[in-house]
């Protein structure tokens, strides 16, 4: 072991050792400790052929570092008093190098599905899998500031590849803030939006908005559906009037009748307005 006045004995339960010539190997058998630090913090042993290494200071950590193109980088910090595993920029899992989008956390599989799972065992009704997406209006980790009107909370998004094997978005469900926060408020007013990318778009074009008040907002296509089997689908028409109609498209044609009596009716609202649908009960 090398010291400031050069190579130094090393001891084992205090006997000294003589260093061995270059070239040999330094070995330690079962059950032997290399300790490090003065107050003997670093300890690295093997037993039963596991590896363990070791900082027996109390809320000590263990850091690994790299020279990142000559500087002194920290990747992995194990922290002692929380008994976390922080990882400092990138977690890449199944490639050491390929990276898709840009992402900070990768999880990449070839020839096959890549199956992600997470289980709770609890005899509580309540406990369950729990996945947070959160924001702060800040650019300090750790750093705590209210979310503002139309800030983006959230997002989960499916991509596909182009004909310039190019990734582009082909859906997705925007968390979005749709009002400011009051004070002394403890809930934050949030859109859920979904959204889908149109055949020869570029992008995803929003369809669905279920707003902070639980009403559901639909945007409504204009084209009829090419084949609608077993379904029916909502669209918007363009009349000659230049008014907007609403269209319902179904597989079979309704069904002709002779005489109409009415023997129901159905109120519905259009711009604030009521009206009656007639209805004759079959």
């Amino acid at each position: 072991m090398s010291g400031g006045g050069g190579l130094a004995p090393v001891k084992k339960s205090g006997t000294d050792i003589s260093p061995r010539v270059a070239g040999d190997d330094f070995l330690l058998p079962d059950g032997d400790k290399l300790q490090v630090g003065t107050g003997k913090d670093g300890v690295i042993y093997s037993s039963s052929d596991d590896l363990y290494i070791e900082n027996d200071t109390s809320n000590k950590d263990i850091i690994f570092k790299v020279n990142d193109g000559g500087v002194d980088t920290e990747v992995v910090r194990i922290q002692g008093s929380t008994s976390r595993v922080n990882i400092s920029t990138n977690l890449y899992v199944g490639s050491a190098t390929y990276q898709s989008n840009g992402e900070q956390f990768g999880i990449f599989a070839s020839a096959g599905n890549l199956s992600l799972s997470a289980e709770v065992f609890s005899t509580s009704l309540t406990d369950s899998v729990l996945w947070q997406m959160k924001k702060s209006h800040h650019a300090t980790i750790g750093t705590l500031v209210t979310t503002l009107d139309n800030e983006v909370l959230g997002n989960i998004v499916a991509y596909g590849l182009d004909d310039a094997e190019a990734y582009k978005e082909g859906g997705n469900i925007r968390f979005i803030q749709n009002g400011t926060v009051g004070v002394g408020h403890t809930n934050v007013p949030t859109d859920i939006e979904f959204s889908t990318s149109p055949g020869g778009a570029a992008g995803s074009n929003l369809r669905h908005t279920i707003d902070y008040n639980g009403n559901h907002l639909f945007q409504l296509p204009t084209a009829q559906p090419s084949a609608p089997t077993n379904s029916f689908y909502l669209t918007a028409r363009d009349s000659s009037d230049l008014a907007t109609t609403l269209a319902l498209y179904t597989e079979q044609a309704p069904e002709a009748i002779a005489t109409f009596t009415q023997t129901h009716r159905l109120k519905v609202w259009i711009n604030n307005v009521e009206y009656w649908l007639s209805l004759d009960a079959v």
